[in-house]
């Protein structure tokens, strides 16, 4: 599966200096989804090189689901311990 253009971001999260964007994107013309950390340049945020930061996570689209189930999983056991 390929997207036809970058998409927008679907969620961002600032950690350690480091602003963590989730998008579809195309990687060596296959659709994923990119779970990837960016930095402050000089000329706006730029994504880690792969040799820089190895803790960033490209993934088939059709994982989405299960990662999204778990995910919720994961809300549902913190509810349910009152945290």
């Amino acid at each position: 599966m390929t997207f036809p253009f970058e998409s927008k971001f679907i969620f961002e999260h600032s950690n350690k200096g480091h602003m963590w964007r989730v998008q579809l994107c195309n990687y060596n013309g296959n659709g994923k989804v990119s779970v990837w950390p960016w930095y402050e340049a000089q000329d706006g945020l730029r994504p880690c090189k792969a040799s820089f930061i190895r803790n960033g996570l490209q993934m088939p689209p059709e994982r989405l689901w299960a990662l999204g189930e778990a995910i919720m999983a994961a809300k549902a056991e913190i509810e349910s311990s009152g945290a």
